[in-house]
This record gives C-alpha cells, structure tokens and sequence, in this order.
C-alpha cells in the first residue's frame, strides 16, 4: 500500500485489481461442470470468448479515454503565457497572441503580419519601448500593446536608443604600405613627365 506524499491517505492498487474482477466475472460466465457435455464446454468458450472481447473493448476505450486526458493536461502546460512585464526575445515576441502568433514552451508560431525586422524597425524608429541585454533587444508584453494601440494613433515617440555613430577603422599595416607605394610612384611619374617637357 503506498501513501500519497501531500495528504495521508492510502493509495490502494489492490481496489483497482479488485474493481476489474468484480467486473470480469459478471462478464465472464463461470465454467460448467467437470462432468458436462462437450457442447456445454464449446457454449462456456464462445461465452467466454465474447466476455474476454467486451472486456478488451472497454479497457482500449478507457485506455483511449486516460490517453485523450492527458493529451489534454500536457497541451495545456506547454501553452506559454508570460507576465505583462517579463523580458522577451523579439523571436518569441513575434509569437505573441497579441501579434496573431501562437507561443508555446515547445516553441512558437509567429503572426503572419508581423516578423522580427518589422519589430526591429520599430525599434529602431522609437515605436515600440525596448532594452538591450547580452546584445539582443527584448520587449515586454505590455510595451507591444503600447506599440499596437500607438500604431493606430502615430504618435512619435523618443527613440530606444541613442544614433550611432559610425566607427572608421583604420588601416592595416599592409594598406598603409600600399598607400606610400602608390605616392612614391606617382611622384616618380610625375618627376618624369616634368624631365621630357623641358627637354
């Protein structure tokens, strides 16, 4: 007998086993005599056979029934359904219901009218409220309800982020080389087009 851990009452296995006798023998005839006719003995087996059918039936149908149950509970936990405020991803943001996807632990769905460079520009536009972590841009729930309800207004917003300004590299030893390379020829050129006008 085992005991469930938050509460102290006895799981029983025997009741189940129990229970499924009591049901196998008001389905199943009991034999005949040992002294019996052959044809009572043929009649106990096709009885027993149709008994033995029903029983098979109604356990694939309650088996079936138990499969369907927690079909039902594990779709239901793999549903995913962050806070208003939590942090997302723009790739499990373009998934949110509120942007015609579907989100789920497993995965998500995106919206067919939104995609992740549209969430960019928004962004990037100063549209949609966003925080840069670990270098990746995450939004929250509530600021793409803001999004979508200003989209309607357009009214302008402050950007995210600040412009950035646009870095030059410098040059590598090799360009810097090639560069006086350059020069030192055409001044040589030069010194000689000079040469043969004079002459």
């Amino acid at each position: 007998m085992l005991t469930d851990l938050r509460s102290t009452r006895p799981i029983s296995c025997q009741r189940n086993v129990e229970v499924e006798l009591s049901r196998s023998k008001s389905i199943l005839p009991l034999p005949p005599a040992v002294d019996s006719s052959e044809e009572e003995w043929a009649r106990w087996s096709l009885e027993t056979g149709a008994g033995l059918e029903r029983l098979r039936s109604e356990q694939r149908q309650a088996h079936n029934a138990a499969l369907l149950k927690v079909d039902i509970a594990l779709s239901r936990k793999r549903e995913y359904d962050p806070e208003d405020d939590a942090a997302l991803p723009l790739s499990i943001a373009v998934c949110l219901p509120e942007l015609g996807g579907e989100l789920r632990r497993d995965g998500g769905t995106p919206g067919p009218g939104f995609t992740i460079d549209a969430l960019y520009r928004a962004i990037e536009k100063g549209g949609l409220a966003a925080v840069k972590k670990n270098g990746k841009w995450m939004v929250t729930r509530a600021a793409i309800r803001d999004w979508l309800s200003s989209k309607d207004e357009a009214a302008p917003r402050k950007p995210s982020r600040p412009q950035s300004i646009p870095i030059v590299a410098g040059k590598t030893h090799r360009e810097r080389e090639r560069a006086m390379a350059a020069v030192e020829l055409a001044k040589a050129k030069l010194a000689e087009a000079r040469k043969q006008r004079k002459h």
